[in-house]
């Protein structure tokens, strides 16, 4: 089955599809982000925010031992940095390990072409 097949199946785009085909998890964390993936888009979108992504080391394969889950979101409407900080607290408590939160209208430009490119849809 072809990835465009694939995407018309699930309702998702080609070019997500082949992103989420290539989240290979290596690490212990990257792992537990795999395992506890419907856990964590809940959460998430019952506090309104949508397109999750996975970006960084772990998305790469590369963490190591002091890396942390960087999540890239897209916020609701008047989304505050509470409800930022409230998000990672309760994505870190699920992981048990810690998250970052990166609101994808928040990066800086010299990253944020980098984020996009390397980030996979939970």
């Amino acid at each position: 089955m072809s990835q465009r097949q694939i995407a018309e199946c699930v309702g998702r785009s080609q070019p997500e599809v082949a992103r989420l085909l290539r989240f290979q998890p290596v690490s212990a964390r990257g792992r537990a982000v795999a395992r506890k993936r419907q856990e964590i888009l809940r959460i998430a979108r019952e506090a309104g925010f949508d397109r999750i992504r996975i970006f960084g080391s772990v998305a790469r394969g590369d963490d190591g031992p002091d890396s942390d889950v960087d999540l890239l979101v897209t916020p609701p409407a008047g989304a505050s940095l509470l409800d930022l900080a409230r998000l990672e607290r309760s994505l870190s408590d699920i992981l048990g390990e810690r998250v970052e939160v990166v609101p994808d209208s928040g990066l800086r430009s010299s990253l944020h072409d980098d984020a996009l490119a390397e980030a996979i849809a939970l």
